[in-house]
């Protein structure tokens, strides 16, 4: 005799790690039990066609699933039972979860929090007490709202030598001066971006904007828009997406359809291209090479046609210009 146990998780779907050991055991060749036992139907699922799936697939193997609050025999009466009180078990869930939802919205048009872990930047404080409930808010966190605003400054100036910094060198200067992330780890590229394009630090959070298991967009989702203490101001915010957006349309227009690029935007770019052994010297006005060169700082040197054995490519303004 086992017990699988996975409290506060939901059953409206089968990614829990206790139920799928169970089925695994269940559906072992010899199973390792010959009987599932729950309280009721709905604590095993709450879809009436991922219900009958299990129940058939465990019956296949010999394995019955039992309900000691809802005693029902294995005939064809039994199973109808079943099936319609997995049904009402369906309907009162996706209930649920509606009103559930909206009490949550409403919660955030009023400025408080709803539980999950914040942006980094951010703590969870106490806010007001109603009843014998505590409303939650967010305040600035300021050791990692300073990370926050590194990232930006870095993003939008650069670090005093290199101009506005694309992504993947924010990431490298990051982990390279042992700046960790909220849980002590290393940054990533997704995390960086999802910092720099975060309304939330220009104290505009959106809420319900992905699926709760998920965590996938919601197409035709309502976003309520929660006002937060801002880490940064709307025009640091919006000089930063303008970068982004010009440093993706000059790849995205720079590249020809067979992979290479175009060479009059190239001629545009640089007044003098060195070509050695080991590096390659894109001279030309230091204003225009900032602006694109660096902004674009996802660009290869394969992709200016030149041979990829290259070790690496170097962007120089030139005095004299």
């Amino acid at each position: 005799m086992a017990d699988y146990v996975e409290p506060g998780v939901s059953a409206t779907d089968d990614r829990r790690p206790e139920f799928q050991r169970m089925i695994d055991a269940a559906t072992a060749k010899p199973p390792a039990l010959n009987t599932i036992v729950v309280h009721s139907f709905s604590r095993f699922f709450r879809d009436q066609f991922q219900l009958e799936f299990y129940v058939r697939r465990l019956a296949k193997n010999g394995v019955r699933l039992v309900s000691i609050t809802q005693e029902l025999g294995d005939d064809p009466m039994s199973n109808m039972i079943r099936q319609i009180m997995a049904l009402f078990d369906e309907y009162q869930s996706k209930e649920n979860a509606k009103h559930t939802l909206r009490a949550m919205k409403e919660n955030a048009r009023q400025g408080f929090w709803n539980g999950a872990l914040p942006p980094i930047g951010y703590r969870i404080v106490a806010g007001e007490q109603r009843g014998h409930r505590i409303k939650k808010t967010l305040e600035i966190d300021p050791f990692q709202a300073e990370t926050v605003r590194l990232i930006f400054r870095l993003a939008r100036e650069g670090d005093g030598a290199t101009g506005p910094t694309g992504v993947k060198t924010i990431t490298k200067h990051l982990n390279e001066a042992g700046i960790r992330t909220r849980d002590g780890g290393r940054w990533g590229i997704g995390a960086v971006h999802k910092v720099l394009t975060r309304t939330t630090y220009i104290g505009r959070h959106r809420f319900n904007t992905k699926f709760w298991k998920t965590r996938e967009r919601k197409p035709d989702a309502e976003v309520v828009e929660m006002a937060v203490p801002p880490i940064i101001d709307a025009a640091e915010f919006e000089a930063v997406q303008a970068l982004k957006t010009f440093a993706r349309q000059a790849r995205k227009r720079l590249r020809t359809e067979n992979g290479g690029y175009r060479r009059d935007y190239l001629r545009a770019l640089a007044q003098r291209v060195e070509v050695d052994a080991k590096e390659i010297r894109i001279m030309g006005a230091k204003s225009v090479l900032l602006r694109t060169l660096v902004a674009a700082s996802g660009a290869k040197t394969a992709g200016f046609g030149v041979p990829s054995s290259v070790p690496k490519w170097r962007a120089r303004q030139d005095s004299n210009l």
